[in-house]
């Protein structure tokens, strides 16, 4: 089985994706960098509007130009209403990004096997943080004790992003957004 990934979204994500990367590898699948394959696994983020358009598109692109079957899993996957589900070629939509579960969403049934590699201890930990800039109510003064805050923490990476209005969010109703420079 060839597999193309695609990941949308934070650290965590790539994280995660790498692990059933990983999965399928162990199964003897071949992993792919043209998304007309067997499989398409897509690790979906919604921190913003623009992040589900993306998951969406490429979604629909998979289903135009390819076989493929895809698998959708993430935080789109998480709060998915049946929409995703929907779309074309989607195969599963999986809430949960544990590898197991994503290969017996690809119909692999072998045991996903863990060898040493998987059981040895981390030496290397960094502190990262998502950070939404201009969240509704947010003052200067708040913007700047949090740039003040970001600087004094030893963080490894930051992914720093503008808010964006979800439209069914208490969120969007809020007034007061601040746009900082």
């Amino acid at each position: 089985m060839n597999v193309y990934f695609h990941t949308f979204g934070c650290r965590a994500n790539q994280y995660d994706t790498e692990l059933v990367r990983q999965a399928f590898t162990d199964q003897g699948a071949v992993v792919v960098d043209d998304p007309a394959t067997d499989l398409a696994v897509v690790n979906s983020c919604t921190v913003t509007h623009e992040s589900e358009t993306k998951l969406r598109r490429l979604v629909r692109a998979v289903s135009r130009t390819s076989h493929a079957e895809t698998i959708v899993m993430g935080c789109a996957a998480v709060l998915d209403d049946g929409s995703i589900a929907a779309l074309p070629s989607v195969r599963a939509v999986v809430a949960n990004a544990d590898p197991d579960t994503v290969l017996r969403a690809a119909g692999v049934t072998t045991p996903m096997r863990v060898g040493a590699q998987h059981a040895a201890p981390l030496h290397l930990f960094g502190l990262g943080a998502d950070v939404i800039a201009g969240f509704p109510g947010e003052t200067e003064v708040d913007h700047r004790a949090s740039v003040a805050l970001l600087r004094a923490l030893p963080f490894s990476y930051l992914h720093v992003f503008p808010f964006s209005a979800r439209p069914d969010a208490a969120a969007a109703r809020l007034p007061d957004r601040y746009r900082p420079a």
